[in-house]
Formats: C-alpha cells, structure tokens, sequence
C-alpha cells in the first residue's frame, strides 16, 4: 500500500480509515469467563460481571503516567493551579475545570459514585500506580489500573523511552520513534483494543442509585482524557467508527499533537499498511475531520474538549487517609 503523502482537506474520515483497513469494525464480543444469573429460574442468559458495574460516574485516564488526573478529580484541593478556566499558558482547558464541567461542583460530588481507571503502558509507573490503588482503596475509592498500551486492536507494540523530561515521569514514552531525543531505548508493550474494552466493561454497566440530593451532576457520565503521544491517530478514529464513542462517551478531554510537536513527523504505522502522516498540516486535517463529523452527528453524545493540563506533573502530594469527613 503507498504510503500517504497528504491528506486532502475535503477527504472523508471514512476514506481515510479505509485506507488503514477499520472501516465499520464493530467492538469484539468477550466470551463470558465468569457469569452470574440475570433473574432467577433455568434458562436466563448469563451476564459478565462489568468492571464498571457500580459505577454513576466513569473516568478513563487514557495515558495515565502517575495518575494525577485521577487526583485531581477525586483530590481536587490539593491541586488549586489546575481549576483556572482556561490553561493562560496555552490557552486550552484545565482538567480541574473540565471535571467541574462534567461531574458538577466539587463540593457536591461523591467519590464513591465514581470509579477511575488509568491506563498506562509504561512499567515504570506500576508501583506508583499499585500504591495508587490501595490509598484509594483505603478510602472507599474505587481506582483501577489497567497496565496496557491502547490502540485500534489488540496484540503488541514497541515503545520508546526517549529521554524526554526527569527520569520518574518520563514524559513522552512513545510509539512514535520519530520523537527519540536524548535515547531510543525500545520496549515491547502490551496494547488493548480501547473502543472493546469500553465496550466490554463500560457499556451496559449497573448503574445504581444516586445517593446525594441536589447539587453536583447526577445523571451516570463516562468520560475520557487521552493523551497517548500520537497514538490518537490510530485510536480516536477507531472509537469513532466502531460507534463506541458517540454512544458510551460523554465528554473526551484530548490532547492532540500538532504544531507543537511538529519534530515528531513523520509518523508511520506500518502495522496499517505502513500508513503515514508525513506533516502535522496532515494530522491537522484528519483532526478537523473527526471533530467535524462529532459535532454535526445530532446522534452523538460526545463533547469533544482540547487540553493538556500537566500543572502537576510530577504530583508531590500526599496520598490520603482515611477519615469520617473525607471518605467520600
């Protein structure tokens, strides 16, 4: 397959994601492993219990790194830089104010309505991200990390560590060869298809009852931030034309990597018929396409919102305990 030079400004998401062979791919169906009975009686069909099952509110932090977004939603006080409007900086949204958007004031919020899961391919973070979970558990929190890459299927992919910021949060661990700085170390990851696992343990969840009255956002939200460097080019279309995302998701927090990162071009795919983006004018495009096509489907749920909100990268807070007021 000749690899794409450019993409032409009037050409269809369609065209182009039929380029790379996932047009009109529909979310695998996991076989059920473990069941229990919906009803009672012989003969009524069997249910997978969902990750998600109990959960009013979803947060995916799809590029977790140490899993500060998860943080800041469940903790936001500790994090008072992030609940400016707009980041001044580069002028896109904070994830402080995005969460405020989505799941209602902070003060009105039970965190135990809501269930986080942080993805991660990087082994690096995987004790931060256990210790993570059992503070979080502690409190009556539900925090899951998932310790996989995402992509449009599932299987293997190389990662590179590329030198890119201090040595504990390495920013930047990357499919993108292209972005090697000071090293160019590979590391073969693990990746999930992402529209199959929304699919599988998000879509169809049991929801319960609210327990608060008044204030907050109440109705059951499922909402995303994803910043992948660059494998946004692969995923984003995918849960697009899976459907996945217009039906499951309500809002999407997205870094895309654009004029910024404009080093990093070209990008090839060769797992997709060595498929290219030569610049980021082409990425650009594919963008306005997909973000286009969301925001004149009068069918799709989803709000599409731009940020990169690393004001606290590095964290540096301390985990919390557990207490009668702010297990919550």
């Amino acid at each position: 397959m000749r690899p794409i030079a450019y993409v032409c400004v009037g050409a269809t998401l369609a065209s182009l994601w039929n380029q790379l062979g996932g047009v009109g791919r529909a979310p695998k169906r996991r076989r059920a492993l473990h069941t229990h009975r919906v009803g009672a009686g012989a003969g009524k069909r069997q249910r997978r219990p969902k990750l998600a099952d109990g959960c009013r509110r979803v947060f995916l932090d799809v590029g977790a790194n140490l899993g500060v977004h998860a943080r800041i939603l469940l903790e936001p006080h500790l994090y008072p830089d992030t609940r400016n409007r707009r980041d001044r900086k580069k002028g896109t949204m904070t994830a402080r104010r995005f969460f405020e958007m989505q799941f209602g004031e902070e003060e009105a919020r039970d965190n135990t309505e809501c269930c986080a899961f942080g993805f991660e391919p990087n082994p690096k973070h995987i004790p931060r991200h256990r210790k993570l979970e059992k503070a979080y558990r502690a409190m009556g929190w539900r925090y899951t990390f998932v310790h996989t890459g995402v992509a449009d299927e599932d299987g293997e992919l190389n990662f590179y560590h590329i030198g890119k910021g201090d040595r504990e949060l390495e920013r930047g661990f990357t499919t993108a060869k292209s972005r090697c700085q000071k090293e160019c170390r590979p590391e073969t990851v693990r990746v999930l298809r992402l529209s199959d696992w929304i699919a599988n343990e998000v879509h169809g969840r049991i929801i319960p009852p609210a327990r608060k009255e008044g204030g907050g956002q109440q109705e059951p939200r499922v909402v995303v931030k994803m910043d992948i460097e660059m494998g946004e080019w692969l995923v984003l279309p995918d849960l697009l034309t899976s459907g996945v995302l217009c039906r499951d998701v309500d809002a999407l927090l997205a870094e895309f990597h654009l004029r910024r990162h404009r080093s990093g071009y070209p990008i090839h795919f060769p797992h997709r018929g060595n498929w290219t983006l030569a610049t980021y004018e082409d990425a650009e495009v594919l963008k306005e396409e997909m973000v286009g096509l969301i925001e004149r489907n009068p069918h799709c749920r989803t709000e599409i919102v731009e940020g990169d909100d690393e004001s606290y990268g590095a964290d540096g807070m301390p985990w919390p305990k557990p207490t009668m007021s702010n297990s919550r």
